[in-house]
């Protein structure tokens, strides 16, 4: 049972909201695995909703004066939503930060091009567990934007009733990703729970 517990992500979040539109980034301390996103209108904050219940980060990090309440439900909160100053948001203190943390001068080819909201919650996040987690982030060197179009959206009602990553009774053992799971480590256990979780539209991509 706890090499199938390792297995599962221990995930950070943060959000940032400005009118309909929200940027959300997400990391997996443990194995680097760094994602940025922006959701866009009611559909989006729906969709980041969703994302939230699927991924249950364990922690949710958001600006002292604009913590995006309408998507922080209280089925969809975590353990902790966590206040730190909006300077931290702030896009070129954002931006300074991913770039010291990437050693690069610049953020272009890492799909961040006109996405401030993206950036904005990805510099924060990445700040935030610089000076929290007792770790070494040399192994966070790049990151990756998610975009909604590339990944086939599955509502959380639907997902659970698939049973992929939880049997019946939320039982991890049941479930398809039990099924197939032959990784040979935790990380690749993440990643194989990851791709289950965000399915690809794309055939060229998934070959």
């Amino acid at each position: 049972a706890g090499y199938l517990d390792a297995k599962e992500p221990t995930l950070l979040m943060a959000l940032i909201q400005n009118d309909d539109a929200y940027g959300a980034a997400i990391i997996d301390v443990s194995t680097g695995d760094f994602h940025t996103a922006e959701f866009l209108g009611p559909e989006g904050a729906q969709a980041l909703a969703d994302e939230l219940t699927l991924l249950s980060p364990r922690e949710i990090v958001v600006a002292n004066d604009s913590a995006p309440k309408d998507v922080l439900a209280a089925e969809n909160a975590p353990a902790t939503v966590t206040p730190i100053d909006s300077w931290t948001f702030g896009f070129d203190h954002a931006t300074r930060v991913l770039c010291d943390q990437f050693r690069t001068t610049s953020l272009d080819g890492y799909g961040l091009d006109n996405r401030p909201l993206a950036t904005m919650a990805a510099g924060a996040l990445l700040q935030y567990v610089r000076d929290t987690q007792k770790v070494a982030l040399d192994h966070v060197r790049t990151i990756a934007y998610r975009s909604q179009a590339d990944h086939l959206l599955i509502d959380p009602q639907t997902f659970s009733h698939l049973e992929i990553v939880d049997g019946a009774a939320g039982d991890p053992r049941a479930s398809l990703l039990s099924e197939i799971d032959r990784t040979a480590t935790s990380m690749g256990g993440r990643r194989l729970r990851d791709w289950l979780q965000h399915p690809l539209h794309s055939l060229e991509r998934i070959l």
